[in-house]
């Protein structure tokens, strides 16, 4: 197939060589970069300018890792992330919470572990999910916004929790 524009043909010969050459990959907070085998960044993708950041509203928890799979929250009990202005706040399901956060140079997502509220609650398994909620938000290291929707990873890429954001 033939685009007509000679300029767009030879753009997308270049742009599918790269893709051959690509051998790791790097999320940013603002960045999606494709690397080679020496460490050269080939691609590097932004977001549109209206796209969604970690500021963009309230996100509520659809699902949480536990014990090496994602499983839903508890129902009827909201567990939400506020993000601004370096701090993220909401409720862990029982509990309001209160945390700061920094985004680094290269994307890295850094939250403190949260201070909150020191509320019993029932059923115990809300109270092991909101401690999961805790512990897996202090052990946050990335982050991808996919639309309405925000992953938090660990150090090892692995995906702990999936947020929906809510509309405002």
């Amino acid at each position: 197939m033939h685009c007509g524009d000679a300029g767009v043909m030879e753009q997308e010969q270049q742009y599918l060589a790269a893709l051959g050459e690509i051998s790791s990959f790097k999320f940013g907070s603002e960045t999606l970069t494709f690397f080679d085998e020496e460490g050269n960044a080939r691609l590097v993708f932004h977001p549109k300018s209206n796209e969604i950041t970690l500021e963009s509203g309230t996100w509520m928890l659809e699902s949480i890792r536990k014990g090496g799979s994602q499983r839903t929250v508890l129902p009827d009990r909201a567990v939400t992330a506020l993000f601004r202005n370096g701090s993220v706040g909401g409720t862990g399901g029982c509990n309001s919470y209160s945390a700061a956060y920094e985004v680094s140079e290269d994307g890295r997502l850094n939250i403190e572990p949260p201070i909150q509220t020191l509320v019993y609650c029932m059923p115990e398994e809300l109270m092991d999910q909101e401690s999961r909620y805790f512990s897996l938000l202090a052990d946050t290291a990335m982050f991808w916004i996919d639309g309405d929707t925000l992953t938090l990873f660990d150090t090892d890429g692995v995906a702990t929790l999936v947020f929906r954001r809510v509309a405002e």
